[in-house]
């Protein structure tokens, strides 16, 4: 994954599953960083959003899990 981001930086979908990945294997700094990736690029992207708010939950970041969720929840709308 890492050489497809290389790549292209702007697929989205490599960061999304890296971003996993990292939650899987207890590295939540590092999947905050692959999902705020995507947030910036695709503001919208509710799958990003409540994936970093999962990452912020691991790293005790209540507040901005919070905000993670209701962003997503406000684009749903």
């Amino acid at each position: 994954l890492n050489r497809s981001i290389e790549i292209n930086p702007y697929n989205l979908q490599t960061y999304y599953r890296r971003g996993n990945l990292y939650l899987k294997f207890k590295q939540p700094q590092n999947a905050v960083m692959d999902f705020s990736r995507i947030i910036v690029i695709e503001p919208t992207n509710v799958n990003a959003l409540y994936a970093r708010a999962r990452a912020r939950i691991m790293l005790g970041d209540e507040k901005g899990a919070a905000e993670d969720r209701t962003s997503a929840v406000l684009v749903q709308r």
